[in-house]
């Protein structure tokens, strides 16, 4: 049975930016297959978590149709939380792994899955990388040197969620994924969380001079 090469990527996507898109760009490239797995997938939405998995989705799936990545050559699939259980998160993305398998099978033909889990090295949230020694580790470090390279999904929450929303955040949104986001900033559940953030903000500022108690 012939091997085929099938990148594994990770992600929270709230929203999905440029550092996202080179990622996606990289993986879905040449004659790969890819299995993009959306974290927290089963959360309400907060001001950490606004988009659902959904609508997440989309915005993946608006980017690859973009860039021409037809739809049998990738599958997008929640991937649920387990807060302080590591191990069953770890279980939970293997079983994901593993029906994504199936279904590009399904739509490819059957293979033999030579299986590389990508991504970047950032900070303590990048644990997992190291995580999976089943898969091939392939490490998108070209992007490292680009502008976006230290971008952050929450910079952009947090300027989405400002008094005044800054014009230069729609510069880290891929320009295909632009529409959806401020499609979302006028709905009635994006005037929640604003006010939710702003709330949580005013409790952080009002503490932020507090001593630290014994």
């Amino acid at each position: 049975m012939q091997k085929q090469r099938v990148n594994i990527l990770i992600g929270r996507f709230q929203p999905l930016h440029r550092g996202h898109a080179a990622i996606l760009q990289k993986i879905t490239s040449s004659n790969n297959l890819s299995i993009i797995l959306i974290g927290s997938a089963d959360t309400a939405r907060t001001v950490k978590n606004p988009l659902t998995f959904s609508e997440r989705k989309q915005f993946i799936e608006t980017y690859l149709s973009a860039n021409v990545v037809l739809p049998n050559r990738y599958v997008i699939l929640p991937l649920q939380d387990h807060p302080n259980n590591d191990a069953k998160w770890i279980q939970a993305v293997q079983e994901s792994v593993d029906t994504g398998i199936s279904f590009l099978q399904t739509k490819n033909g059957n293979f033999t899955p030579d299986l590389f889990l990508t991504g970047t090295h950032r900070d303590s949230s990048t644990w997992y990388l190291s995580a999976f020694p089943q898969f091939k580790l392939d490490l998108c470090e070209a992007i490292s040197g680009k502008a976006y390279a230290n971008l952050s999904a929450t910079q952009i929450r947090e300027s989405i969620f400002s008094p005044v929303l800054d014009d230069i955040l729609w510069g880290d949104v891929p320009p295909v994924c632009r529409g959806a986001l401020r499609k979302f900033i006028q709905t009635k559940e994006f005037e929640s969380l604003k006010e939710e953030f702003a709330y949580i903000k005013k409790y952080k500022d009002a503490w932020a001079a507090a001593p630290y108690p014994f």
